[in-house]
């Protein structure tokens, strides 16, 4: 099994320097626990040195601008060669320091000709519409297909070429995963994210009363996927919270749909539900609101570890 990483989940608003992100740090090390090997496009390290090369000359510019104020106001200071301070990080070795094995590949001559010709008739899964060619994304997709095909591979991108359904049957053919983000990665490498372990929290609490509201969901929780998923804190902790979800439905398929939670203390007091899709289908009227009042230990519980990891994931600007 191999990880693959789009470049919009390397990107960063600030410079690289002795350590990876949390994000990226978390995915290293699962990785080397369970053996999983990260393969590095070198598409994706020729785009992620040039963001660090834009943050390098960003940050050189401000350090030759405080010595110009320092001189300025006559303040003496030791002066070093702006190289000595600022250079491009290493990102393959700063992956392997933290134990996982790292791959670099380059594309092969079939690559091109595979990225070229789909970009050229418009093929999936590109929209057949789309005005511009992006030769890039493209051939980030064939080399994953290619990888895939040699024990399995899932590709971390938010990119719509790369996620979109429109590829779905071509790369559950070839053996590959697609997730948006690292926590949906981390997820379908069985370890569950801090957002997840949340999630599952509230959902427990309040799990049969959406079986009550007739909703078609399995006695036990299937939780596929959380996204866009925000908590808002008060004085006595969560006081909302929302999310979309993707859950195994009672037949075994898909419920999608968009959950809001009132929250006092540790009680969950509203429950509301929207945009409710069963396999692809709207289902009744498309949402439902239940009043309720289930206990949820959001004090002293795992839910202050998963807050405590979501804090620094935010804390760190990526």
């Amino acid at each position: 099994m191999r990880i693959i990483l789009n470049s919009d989940l390397m990107f960063t608003s600030k410079l690289i320097r002795a350590r990876l992100p949390s994000r990226l740090r978390e995915l290293a090390t699962e990785c080397a626990r369970t053996g999983v090997v990260i393969a590095m496009l070198r598409t994706t390290l020729l785009e992620v040195e040039r963001r660090q090369t834009e943050l390098v000359t960003e940050a050189v510019s401000e350090l030759e601008r405080a010595y110009s104020a320092l001189k300025e106001a006559e303040i003496s200071f030791e002066e070093k060669n702006s190289s000595e301070v600022f250079s491009l990080p290493d990102v393959v070795e700063l992956f392997k320091q933290l134990g996982v094995k790292v791959e670099i590949v380059e594309p092969t001559l079939d690559d091109y000709h595979d990225a070229h010709r789909r970009a050229c008739l418009h093929l999936n899964p590109q929209p057949p519409n789309k005005k511009s060619d992006e030769m890039r994304d493209l051939l980030i997709l064939v080399m994953a297909l290619r990888l895939a095909q040699d024990g399995g591979a899932i590709l971390l991108s938010r990119d719509d070429v790369h996620t979109h359904e429109r590829g779905d049957e071509e790369a559950q053919s070839a053996g590959l995963w697609r997730a948006r983000d690292i926590g949906e990665g981390l997820e379908l490498l069985g370890v569950e994210s801090p957002t997840g372990r949340l999630v599952r929290l509230l959902l427990e609490a309040v799990w049969q009363d959406l079986r009550d509201a007739e909703l078609p969901l399995q006695p036990m929780i299937g939780l596929r996927k959380v996204e866009n998923a925000s908590f808002l804190r008060g004085e006595q902790g969560i006081e909302k919270a929302t999310f979309d979800l993707n859950l195994v439905s009672s037949n075994g398929g898909k419920l999608e749909a968009s959950v809001d939670l009132a929250i006092q203390g540790e009680d969950i007091t509203d429950i509301s539900v929207k945009h409710i899709n069963v396999d692809g289908e709207p289902w009744r009227d498309g949402e439902i609101s239940i009043r309720t009042n289930k206990h949820v230990p959001l004090v002293g519980s795992s839910s202050e570890e998963a807050l405590a990891a979501l804090r620094e994931v935010i804390g760190e600007d990526l």
